[in-house]
């Protein structure tokens, strides 16, 4: 069977679904000048934003505090005129693990110093975001050490947002769209596959994760057939993880 018709096939008959959307790695560009690279990443920005206004979905923007707010380019401007949620994505989103997986908090990080930095730039969006700031802490490379995570739900976060392992928690994404050995979209078959396989398996709530910098023509396609395709069942809903 064509792998769209199974999709389809699996909706009607899911009952009620849920799904939400994660977006990370929103910036400001590394320096103040119009390159090639920044408008290729603003206009992806932008396509994906007006992709989820059409369909009405709230999508979350994680965003990379570092010079963000100082800078005020066109990501900025974008995330402010579509008036969408955004969340904290680490502090520089840079990898400070020596040995090991990638993580920009290993264990061995400085908490208190790191907290002191994710509070402060929490501060900092509030003031400009207001409410469309979520108490959702996003950390880079989906990875944080244990005690900062603790301290973090203890000083105003609701929630820090990785990837589901094992256990299902609603504001842990389920489906990265990203394949990082090739820095670009996964086969659409496997992405399909995998939304097939959660629902048969009675999940109900299902997080996409999305990163708008790696994904060209041919991949927002797919993204905007997906949407378009999970939009048109009646018991489908785009929902916040909240």
């Amino acid at each position: 069977m064509d792998i769209w018709l199974e999709l389809e096939k699996c909706l009607k008959t899911a009952g009620n679904i849920s799904f939400w959307w994660r977006d990370d790695d929103v910036c400001a560009p590394k320096k103040k000048l119009i390159t090639l690279t920044n408008i290729r990443y603003e206009r992806r920005l932008e396509r994906t934003l007006k992709l989820l206004a059409k369909y009405n979905i709230p999508g979350i923007f994680a965003v990379i505090p570092k010079n963000f707010l100082e800078h005020k380019g066109g990501q900025f401007e974008l995330i402010q005129k579509y008036n969408t949620f955004i969340a904290l994505h680490g502090t520089e989103h840079v990898n400070k693990s020596k040995t090991g997986p990638k993580s920009e908090f290993p264990d061995d990080c400085d908490v208190q110093k790191t907290l002191r930095e994710i509070l402060e730039n929490k501060t900092k969006f509030e003031e400009v975001f207001k409410d469309r700031l979520l108490p959702m802490f996003v950390p880079p490379f989906n990875s944080i050490c244990a005690l900062l995570k603790q301290q973090l739900l203890g000083n105003g976060f609701a929630a820090v947002s990785v990837i589901n392992a094992g256990t299902h928690e609603p504001y842990n994404v389920d489906i990265d769209f990203m394949d990082w050995n090739a820095r670009k979209l996964r086969p659409e078959r496997e992405i399909l596959a995998q939304i097939i396989n959660l629902i048969k398996n009675g999940q109900t709530t299902i997080g996409f994760n999305n990163h708008h910098h790696a994904i060209n023509m041919c991949s927002f396609k797919f993204l905007e057939k997906l949407v378009r395709t999970l939009s048109g069942f009646d018991n489908v809903k785009w929902v916040l993880p909240f």
